[in-house]
């Protein structure tokens, strides 16, 4: 019995003498295999790179400080970036193959990886129930227990004319060795205009990027894009009801052409503006604009207005037919496009809040909007990229109140929006350059076809009454012929009585 526990005890002890040598064997294995590995940020790149030509992924330099060094150029360049100390680097395809994704992430031996799904945003709608359709959108591959960083693939999608990726929301259960919140692309949704790509050779490996590298890095930094909120839509429509124009369409058409042509016009100027007011409210409470508001509102920041700004507008087809305040006070602007009206608001901007103004233009009362601060971000509205204030409730909620998601059909700009506040006047002397109404070209030349039919009108009136005239005259004329030549009968009967009575 003493010797049967002693046989034991020893067959333990081999046993773990036996493990841990093979896991010191192991280790012993990593350490020679991590050493051969570059882990330096270069090296990651060039073992990603390598293996996405080989498996013909074509994929392009996404990471700002590395393209900040591929435009300098030069070894030293490259050189100083390979010394930085970088938890991820980040690469970008658009619209890739998944088989060819799944060949490059087989061929990455002894690296491990995380491939994120998200929802397919093209084919949401109001009508679609829920969308089922997902796409990959964010790849992380790592090496354990290695200085190497984390390669982040991520995968942009056309959608219209420009370029759309989804936020890196990873499951909670599994976790790269990376907080999302230090990611440089993928901290939320991002948008931005289509780009050519450049191939260049670094260092023997052929390499590629966007052609217009500063461009693409700002565009990175201002890419934020927020998706309409389809299920609150449909949950609006559903307590409100779905209540359209005939004429809906038709507006909701030249609407669009309105937002293209002013955007076209603002990129040209690089102005940035965002839709505000009753369109802000349509595109978050609906998705889609509010059929009887008849106008599209705008707003701008003052420190962006350009002297050449109508100039430019009404250049593209816009008439101006208001201009109430001035530069450094209550700027307002109204043009008139097909119908439909651009009202674009100036924004002023205060130590702790942003406001513009509005003129009354019979009384010259000023009136001051009051909003809290906020960014921008971008989003698709009536199937074009525009801007929206970032958040967007708290700029909502300002103008309409907390009850903003139940419709108002008739809206006192005065005295209606809670965030108004009144303004003071504008002296009379400054009135007729601050409030200045400018007539629209239609109305012109209805007033004009209008007063050319009343004229038309009083000359047939003119023409009729000479014409009565003349038949007045030419019967009275009868009558006094008829009269005289019966006086004269008369007159000629009496001098044959006389010669028959002298006979």
């Amino acid at each position: 019995m003493f010797s049967r526990r002693y046989i034991i005890k020893g067959l333990l002890a081999l046993a773990v003498t036996f493990l841990l040598l093979q896991f010191v064997g192991f280790k012993m294995f990593m350490d020679k295999a991590e050493q051969r590995f570059d882990s330096s940020p270069w090296g990651v790149t060039k073992r990603f790179l390598e293996t996405c030509n080989t498996m013909h992924l074509p994929v392009f330099v996404a990471e700002p400080s590395l393209l900040r060094a591929l435009r300098a150029g030069g070894e030293s360049a490259l050189d100083l970036w390979n010394l930085g100390r970088y938890s991820v680097v980040t690469f970008g395809a658009i619209e890739a193959s998944v088989n060819e994704l799944h060949a490059v992430l087989n061929k990455m031996d002894n690296f491990l990886h995380l491939g994120i799904t998200s929802p397919d945003p093209r084919h949401m709608s109001l009508e679609s129930a829920q969308n089922y359709r997902t796409f990959p959108s964010h790849y992380f591959l790592w090496r354990q227990n290695s200085a190497a960083p984390v390669i982040h693939l991520v995968l942009f999608y056309r959608r219209g004319d420009y370029l759309w990726h989804a936020a890196a929301v990873n499951p909670k259960s599994i976790r790269p060795p990376i907080n999302a919140s230090r990611l440089t692309v993928g901290k939320h949704a991002g948008a931005m205009e289509r780009f050519s790509i450049l191939k260049d050779k670094v260092r023997g490996l052929e390499i590629s990027f966007p052609d217009d590298i500063s461009g693409f890095v700002h565009s990175l930094q201002h890419s934020k894009f927020i998706e309409c909120d389809y299920p609150r839509a449909r949950h609006f429509f559903m307590t409100a009801g779905k209540k359209t124009k005939q004429d809906m369409p038709e507006f909701k058409r030249t609407a669009r052409q309105l937002l293209s042509v002013v955007t076209k016009v603002m990129d040209s100027m690089e102005v940035p503006f965002w839709i505000s007011s009753g369109t802000c409210l349509g595109w978050y409470r609906q998705c889609d604009i509010i059929p009887y508001s008849k106008d599209v509102d705008i707003g701008i920041m003052i420190k962006d207005h350009r002297e050449e700004m109508v100039t430019a507008l009404e250049q593209s087809g816009l008439q101006l037919v208001q201009l109430f305040g001035k530069e450094s006070d209550s700027l307002e602007l109204s043009f008139m496009y097909s119908g439909v009206k651009l009202d674009i608001f100036f924004f002023y901007d205060e130590e702790y809040y942003v406001w513009n103004g509005g003129t009354q233009a019979s009384t010259g009362k000023k009136f001051k909007y009051i909003f809290p601060k906020f960014s921008l971000a971008w989003t698709q509205f009536l199937g074009l990229k525009v801007r929206v204030p970032d958040p967007p409730l708290p700029y909502i909620e300002a103008n309409y109140g907390q009850n903003w998601d139940i419709p108002v059909q008739h809206w006192d700009w005065k005295k209606s929006p809670p965030n108004v506040i009144p303004n003071g006047e504008w002296p009379e002397k400054e009135r007729d350059e601050v409030i200045q109404l400018f007539e629209i070209e239609e109305e012109k030349e209805k007033d004009n076809e209008e007063e050319k039919k009343k004229d038309n009108d009083k000359e047939k009136k003119n023409d009729d009454k000479e014409k009565k005239d003349d038949d007045k005259e030419k019967k009275e004329n009868e009558v006094n012929k008829k009269g005289y030549e019966e006086q004269k009968k008369k007159d000629n009967n009496n001098k044959d009585t006389k010669k028959s009575g002298l006979r």
